[in-house]
């Protein structure tokens, strides 16, 4: 009787230790880093806000953030935030702007899904209103965090050097990665389509329209919308990208 109760108290404790080293495997796999906090110039009423941005890969998902400097509610609409995920330089994913609905001292947003295994990093666009109008500002982006997909996902998306220039039109494009405000980037934005082809997207369809007030902004309600991927020369469609 001793020894059959010494053999099931080694064999739970072989189990345990079994359970112990599969939740640490998983645990050593996930990562998250976190981009520097930067402060945005004063906005109405001299307030300032803090931003940053993260991302982590389980699963793979990129947020940013915007706050009051003191922690003070701020009133509707006074601050709008925007989360991007790039993977090498292409953009990946995006969200559409997100405004307080009521007094708030804080607001993020964040992205949902992959273009593949590589590596990705996580910098969005805040927005706050100065008294006037929306103040834009880029957060800090974050260190680059690499991620592992699922074979599927994997052989669909692969990234090549991001082009960057004018084409016959006039237009620019190249990455929107080192942007610092909307009106910044490219006419043509390096972005995967759905189904993993690289292309451009435009920065027309991309950016949407500004609010003109808090109460606007607070009225805006986020939404998925799919617009066009373009080969460089801005015309030919290759695929579609969707805004979340």
């Amino acid at each position: 009787m001793k020894m059959r109760g010494v053999s099931t108290r080694i064999g739970v404790a072989v189990a345990a230790v079994a359970v112990a080293g599969a939740l640490g495997a998983g645990d050593a796999s996930a990562q998250t880093k976190v981009g520097w906090v930067g402060p945005t110039p004063p906005g109405a009423n001299n307030q300032v806000y803090l931003t940053t941005s993260t991302i982590n890969n389980a699963p793979l998902e990129a947020s940013s953030r915007i706050y009051t400097g003191f922690g003070n509610s701020v009133a509707s609409g006074y601050m709008g935030v925007q989360a991007r995920l790039f993977k090498s330089g292409v953009l990946c994913q995006i969200t559409d702007y997100q405004y307080n609905v009521g007094p708030a001292n804080q607001i993020s947003t964040n992205t949902y899904g992959n273009c593949g295994s590589g590596s990705y990093n996580s910098h969005g666009f805040v927005k706050y209103w100065t008294g006037t109008e929306y103040g834009d500002f880029l957060t800090f982006p974050t260190d680059p965090l690499n991620f592992t997909a699922p074979a599927a996902a994997t052989a669909r998306t692969t990234t090549g050097a991001v082009e960057t220039g004018r084409n016959t039109r006039g237009q620019s494009f190249g990455t929107a990665e080192t942007a610092r405000t909307d009106d910044a980037q490219p006419d043509l934005i390096a972005a995967f389509t759905t189904d993993g082809k690289q292309g451009f997207v435009r920065k027309t369809d991309l950016v949407g329209e500004t609010p003109s007030s808090p109460a606007a902004a607070a009225a805006h309600r986020a939404g998925h919308r799919s617009i066009s991927v373009v080969d460089r020369d801005g015309t030919t469609v290759v695929g579609t990208f969707t805004v979340s």
